[in-house]
């Protein structure tokens, strides 16, 4: 009956889906993303005036960030990353403010026309007919959709939500599952408990507490939500609970997550993974570090939805919005953002904050000034992020962002720091590799720093098994691949990154398309590195050598940057 319903919905009209355009712009998460939003109305327009099947990556990179944007990776992202992005926010709003929307604006995973759907309640209808925050489908290298969980969620997303909301009813509101009252009022983070429904039989226990049990040790390693063993009964930052079950969908034993926030009705995420033998522990450790990954991350599901959130203490409340919009910092390195961040940060640590994070996040931005990666403020970055280190690593020698500034340091020292990286890629593999943006600097450091790319090559691609769509994290694996001479990845990774306006990536794109002789790629990639003066065989491989001075990975490039020949280059390229 249900499916019935759900067919005679009516398609929102032209005007129906323009108002709920005005809606979105009004809206708080995109008031402040102009770039997102321009990208939303270009793509919503182009549907509405039937021109939606033409949408290209590359068409949408001239009409919205104009023909002659440099996308380097210190200035303009790519569209795929800005695709990533707006789904994010549009994921946020929808399940924010816009809860109510009866309209919706829908941007699949790896599609780019847009789709428009009609629901009927914020609570049941829209979570049967959109995807939840962090529900991409992920793709392997082949460009094949993975087999297991991440595809079944997608496919079966109204079942497996249906089945969790029906199993709260059944159990009683998530809040009473748990007797025990914690007494940890004194947290000023958002915290996340972990929950096995309560009609879960013996045979399915055991592997849900296993489950439960990896999760926790995954979850541990992002500092931006606290894991508790109990519920805790004061709301002086939001809380959230994560149930899990296992349930029977299309003839499938999968694990179901469920995330809700206490005191809150309505399911936030739901996601389910086909459950893998019980002895398969790799398996269960990939889809605990997925949950976690999506979950944790500060562009994830529970950070956002915090910020949105009630809290008991203002300072609390500021701290974290703090923390947020650093992460935000290092993922676009927006001038309008620096000097703000750094002065919250540097608030927090006068007040000697104990979250480690914050010493690393503050030793970070100052590593950037160093490096001149973000420009002004200079003065004494050294000394600030020698003495932010010092702090930081006297709270937690393990934090994340500690460990990435160190391998960033041990990997760009004269002469590198052979054994420090090594350490950190002990520990990293042994106890933290849940953790893909760990595990990316971590290969970064050994192929970029050691020349080491067959020890990379594993590491980074477990991360990517992580993550779905980080587009930093792709092109270190898109790397590691052509170094290692693993050219039907590399072939994969240019699908990936087709057309990217990168002139890095336009280098090792182009090395791609010529080992396969494909023309239209190949002549892209030299329209890149016109654009950077670059017009001329000799000048490519110049550069070559210069940006890839690593010899595993040079004598890979050069035999295909050889094979260009003049009638490559067109005369409006030349000097």
């Amino acid at each position: 009956m249900a499916d019935n319903q759900k067919s005679a919905t009516p398609v929102p009209t032209a005007p129906d889906i323009r108002a709920a355009m005005e809606r979105v712009r009004a809206g708080s998460v995109l008031r402040t993303r102009a770039r997102q939003f321009e990208l939303l109305n270009y793509l919503v327009c182009e549907e509405l005036e039937g021109r939606g099947d033409r949408l290209k990556g590359y068409s949408i990179g001239l009409d919205v960030f104009g023909q002659n944007s440099d996308c380097d990776a210190g200035n303009k992202s790519t569209v795929r990353v800005e695709m990533h992005r707006l789904r994010q926010a549009l994921d946020l709003y929808y399940l924010t403010e816009g809860k109510d929307e009866t309209v919706r604006i829908v941007l699949e995973p790896g599609a780019y026309q847009p789709k428009f759907i009609h629901v009927k309640t914020s609570m049941q209808d829209d979570s049967e007919t959109r995807p939840t925050p962090g529900s991409s489908t992920p793709s392997t290298p082949d460009g094949h959709e993975e087999v297991g969980g991440e595809r079944l969620a997608w496919l079966f997303s109204r079942q497996a939500l249906v089945a969790v909301l029906g199993l709260i009813l059944v159990a009683g509101a998530v809040p009473h599952i748990f007797s025990a009252r914690g007494s940890a009022c004194d947290v000023d983070r958002p915290t996340l408990t972990l929950a096995i429904e309560s009609g879960v039989i013996d045979a399915d226990l055991d592997a849900l507490e296993f489950l439960r049990k990896r999760l926790s040790s995954a979850l541990q390693l992002y500092p931006l939500v606290r894991v508790e063993s109990a519920n805790r009964d004061c709301r002086r930052t939001p809380a959230f609970v994560l149930l899990l079950d296992i349930a029977e969908i299309n003839g499938a034993r999968t694990f179901v997550a469920s995330l809700q926030a206490l005191h809150h009705e309505s399911v936030l995420w739901s996601r389910a993974y086909v459950a893998p033998e019980e002895d398969d522990v790799e398996a269960i450790s990939l889809i605990s570090a997925r949950i976690a990954y999506r979950l944790m991350q500060a562009d994830g599901v529970i950070p956002p939805i915090a910020a949105t959130l009630d809290w008991e203490s203002a300072r609390d409340k500021a701290d974290y919005d703090c923390v947020l919009r650093a992460h935000e910092l290092f993922s676009d390195e927006s001038q309008l953002l620096k000097a703000l961040v750094h002065q919250c940060l540097s608030d927090q640590i006068a007040r000697a904050s104990p979250h480690a994070d914050v010493y690393g996040l503050f030793a970070a931005l100052n590593y950037y000034y160093q490096r001149g990666w973000i420009s002004g403020d200079v003065a004494n970055a050294q000394e600030r992020y020698n003495d932010a280190m010092a702090k930081g690593l006297s709270l937690n020698p393990q934090d994340r962002e500690l460990l990435i500034n160190e391998l960033r340091l041990a990997r760009e020292s004269d002469p590198i720091r052979t054994e420090k990286i090594r350490r950190i890629e002990l520990a990293v593999v042994a106890t933290l590799h849940d953790d893909p943006h760990l595990l990316n600097q971590v290969a970064r450091s050994l192929g970029f720093g050691l020349g080491d790319w067959e020890a990379a090559k594993p590491i980074i691609d477990r991360a990517m098994k992580i993550v779905e769509d980080s587009y930093f994290i792709a092109g270190t694996a898109y790397t590691a691949s052509i170094a290692v001479g693993d050219w039907p990845s590399a072939q994969q990774y240019l699908e990936h990154f087709s057309h990217s306006g990168m002139d890095n990536i336009a280098i090792l794109n182009l090395a791609v398309a010529l080992h396969f002789d494909q023309t239209e790629e190949i002549a892209f990639a030299l329209d890149v590195l016109a654009r950077k003066n670059l017009k001329s065989k000799s000048q490519i491989e110049y550069h070559t050598a210069a940006t890839y001075p690593h010899h595993r990975l040079l004598e890979q490039l050069t035999p295909e940057i050889e094979k260009l020949d003049e009638n490559d280059f067109p005369s409006r390229l030349t000097d």
